[in-house]
């Protein structure tokens, strides 16, 4: 009940930043709309080349100092600060009774996880893509992302390829990668 408070509060909060190119997890849009809209783009823009991707293992790496970070761009309450730490540090009981703290990861089917990866994806990959993918190309670049899966849609083949290698580089600084 109180981390689905929170999760209603950070939804207040950061959902009014996020991109509208940003389909998961979000009341009124979700994969419908993404491929909706997606169709849409590759119908009507200037796109040849496509870069799809999906995070490996995302909701399980996660890092916690990352994300704490992220939240204090909006939030400046230490105390819920700390409650999202202590959940996302919280133990897990194995099967064989032993208790395992986690590092990395948001809680497995937590109510409060979709939120917590949209704030994280909105920090390193979303705005990421806005102000520097986009910004330093000379063609059309568009995302659609839900959740961690994403399209990126470019018009000239160098753009779309210069991503394709950036794109491991921008995700290892968040201890993340790319599915093969």
């Amino acid at each position: 009940m109180l981390l689905g408070a929170v999760r209603l509060l950070l939804e207040a909060i950061f959902g009014q930043d996020y991109l509208p190119t940003c389909y998961g997890y979000r009341v009124g849009v979700g994969a419908q709309k993404a491929v909706k809209d997606l169709t849409y783009e590759l119908q009507f823009g200037r796109y040849g080349y496509v870069v799809e991707a999906d995070i490996k293992g995302f909701f399980d790496n996660i890092d916690h100092d990352w994300l704490l970070r992220m939240i204090e761009e909006r939030v400046d309450d230490k105390p819920l600060l700390g409650l999202i730490d202590s959940r996302l540090k919280a133990g897990i009981l194995e099967t064989d009774g032993t208790v395992i703290h986690p590092q990395t990861g948001t809680p497995q089917g937590g109510v409060i996880s979709p939120t917590l990866a949209n704030i994280y994806l909105h920090y390193l990959f979303d705005l990421w893509f806005e102000r520097v993918v986009k910004s330093n190309g000379q063609g059309q670049a568009h995302i659609i992302r839900f959740a961690d899966d994403f399209v990126c849609v470019f018009q000239y083949k160098e753009e779309a390829e210069q991503f394709h290698r950036m794109l491991p580089k921008r995700l290892a600084k968040f201890h993340l990668a790319v599915v093969p």
